[in-house]
């Protein structure tokens, strides 16, 4: 078999001549451990080594795809050997959430790589020759050292967020995290967590502030209500719907109280 991504390679994956049929998980050119993605990434915490994952089921013998990932691309030496830097994985169960969270076809085999925290780097669903794997993974692995790197920047920003949360400056928090949203590719699984969770966190609060705004209103208490609906259009206004929900009722008890007599600012 040639060195060269690719020198393996040939368009299906099924059983050659005098070779025997193909059996989903008989791969055996890596060093397979039998895990859960959770466990997997749970055995990884506190290191840099990213993670391979081969998600397979037995009833996939007729899937070209499901041949094609074990006996060509995994059967080629350079992909062999650089996949050998990951922790290699091999796994015929996926949760419910991990379904839906990474768009999975259960009826095809996929391949995932994920930086030492979880965070998914790569995934394929559909057949490859060993070439075009070999990038993605060289790739993946260059971004998940990236990604580890900046991890000590990320959760330095991420803790002045949650300081500004602290003091209810929830506009510049909210600023802060939707900027390193917009940088995701960068951010390590745990972080990117993290930050997920801090911005429904914001936004929680945020419609728990306009709820207890419409209870004072509510209660007639419009002094109260106007001064809160305009605190949560400053602090939520990158919060489309809240920011504008609380500008709109801002207004409305401002000419209530105009009513009554009473001019606010």
């Amino acid at each position: 078999m040639s060195g060269r991504p690719g020198g393996g390679g040939g368009r299906g994956g099924g059983a050659a001549a005098g070779q025997a049929p193909y059996a989903p998980g008989e791969n055996d050119r890596l060093p397979w451990l039998a895990l859960s993605v959770d466990d997997a990434i749970k055995q990884e915490e506190g290191t840099i080594r990213p993670i391979l994952v081969l998600y397979y089921k037995s009833d996939m013998a007729k899937d070209c795809c499901a041949a094609n990932f074990e006996r060509i691309v995994f059967k080629d030496r350079s992909v062999v050997e650089f996949a050998k830097k990951f922790k290699c994985v091999r796994t015929t169960e996926m949760s419910e959430g991990k379904i839906k969270q990474y768009g999975l076809d259960t009826k095809k085999p996929a391949i995932f790589l994920f930086d030492a925290e979880g965070g998914l780097l790569h995934k394929v669903q559909v057949c490859q020759n060993p070439r075009t794997y070999f990038r993605a993974m060289t790739s993946a692995f260059k971004l998940n050292d990236t990604r580890m790197k900046l991890k000590k920047k990320y959760l330095a920003l991420r803790k002045k967020a949650r300081e500004n949360m602290g003091s209810e400056k929830y506009g510049v928090a909210l600023r802060s995290i939707e900027s390193m949203l917009k940088k995701r590719d960068l951010l390590a699984g745990s972080v990117l967590s993290m930050i997920q969770s801090d911005r429904k966190e914001i936004v929680s609060i945020g419609q728990q502030w306009l709820s207890d705004a419409d209870k004072k209103r509510g209660d007639e208490e419009l002094l109260e209500a106007y001064e809160m609906y305009k605190k949560i259009k400053k602090e939520f206004a990158r919060l489309d719907s809240l920011g504008k929900d609380a500008e709109r009722c801002a207004k409305q008890v401002k000419a209530e109280l105009k009513d009554l007599g009473l001019t606010v600012n």
